[in-house]
C-alpha cells in the first residue's frame, strides 16, 4: 500500500499478551480513515502485517485519544511494530504526545 502519513514504532515483548486497544493522541483537522496495525518484526522495519482496524475520525472530534478498543489481538513473546497509517488521500491529525497499546 502506498500510505500518505503514516507513523510506526517498534517494541519487544517477553511474555504473551493480548492487545485490547491500540490507540494515539491525535488532533483531527481533516476527516478521513486512519487504519491502526501491527506487524512482524522486519528487520528495524515493519514485517508481515498481523492484524490491523479502520477507523473513520472525524475533524470536527477534539483532541484526544482514538484508535480501535475492544481487540483481541495475540502477541507471542518477540518484536512487534504498531503503526498507525492513513491509506487515502484526506484524512489529516497530527500526534503530539505518545500513544498507548493497552494489553
Amino acid at each position: 500500500m502506498n500510505f500518505n502519513q503514516w507513523l510506526a514504532a517498534e517494541f519487544s515483548v517477553s511474555q504473551t499478551w493480548e492487545v485490547t486497544n491500540l490507540e494515539g493522541w491525535i488532533d483531527p483537522s481533516a476527516t478521513g480513515n486512519v487504519r491502526f496495525a501491527l506487524y512482524t518484526d522486519g528487520g528495524g522495519i515493519p514485517g508481515t502485517l498481523l492484524f490491523s482496524q479502520t477507523r473513520n475520525i472525524l475533524s470536527t472530534g477534539a483532541t484526544g485519544w482514538y484508535g480501535p478498543t475492544g481487540l483481541s489481538w495475540l502477541m507471542l513473546p518477540e518484536t512487534y511494530w504498531a503503526a498507525f497509517e492513513v491509506p487515502t488521500l484526506g484524512f489529516n491529525g497530527p500526534m503530539r504526545q505518545s500513544s498507548k497499546l493497552i494489553l
